[in-house]
């Protein structure tokens, strides 16, 4: 059994479930197997337990256009090959006046997992994933991952690049879990610096929530 990574707390999980329990068809693309309510139509790029449909954004969704009133899409964008050609296709499948749930990384270590997401590309400011979706009605946006956490994972990253040796990276791996928790106090200052309206220049990411035009 593998060790378990400190959890990253998100600070808009009720905002997003208020959108999804407000919405009648709801589309989640890179779901990663998680189900947010019975109703919503769950995709990946590879297959899993909880995934409706197997398919990839940037080839194209197997949906009509205008179909979804809410389309989630968390923590994908970074690992797409063209995240231009994502947001189109994301774009392409909400009906007019229908909403865009999305939440990408800014000060974020990188990523990937066994199962899907094998890279990992880019990074957003504020300023920048605000320009994601050009033409359409930016809503509402903040911060999915504070300032302290996003402290909390550079630091554990940090502190076990030291220990990392490319024939025995055993102890580079168990020693940035147990840093991630032995730091995990740190997370707790996360709303404390959220108060800023400087804390968007080191928060760990964002959601945005869009209006189709």
């Amino acid at each position: 059994m593998g060790l378990r990574q400190a959890p990253v707390h998100l600070h808009c999980s009720s905002q997003l479930m208020a959108q999804v329990t407000n919405s009648c068809r709801v589309l989640d693309v890179g779901s990663g197997g998680r189900r947010l309510a019975p109703h919503v139509m769950t995709t990946d790029v590879v297959t899993r337990a909880g995934v409706d449909v197997v398919a990839d954004a940037c080839k194209g969704l197997p949906f009509d256009s205008a179909t979804f009133d809410l389309v989630v899409c968390t923590s994908v964008l970074e690992h797409v090959s063209s995240e231009q050609k994502a947001l189109a296709e994301l774009i392409r499948v909400v009906k007019p006046g229908g909403k865009l749930w999305i939440e990408v990384p800014f000060i974020y270590n990188f990523h990937v997992s066994a199962a899907g997401d094998t890279h990992d590309y880019r990074r957003w400011t504020q300023e920048g994933c605000k320009q994601l979706l050009p033409g359409h009605k930016l809503l509402d946006h903040g911060q999915n991952v504070g300032p302290a956490t996003a402290l909390r994972l550079i630091a554990s990253e940090v502190l076990a690049l030291p220990l990392y040796r490319e024939r025995h990276q055993g102890a580079y791996y168990v020693g940035r879990c147990l840093l991630g928790w032995l730091l995990y106090p740190l997370s707790w200052l996360d709303k404390a610096c959220m108060r800023s309206v400087m804390s968007h220049r080191v928060a760990g990411g964002f959601w945005l929530l869009w209006e189709k035009v």
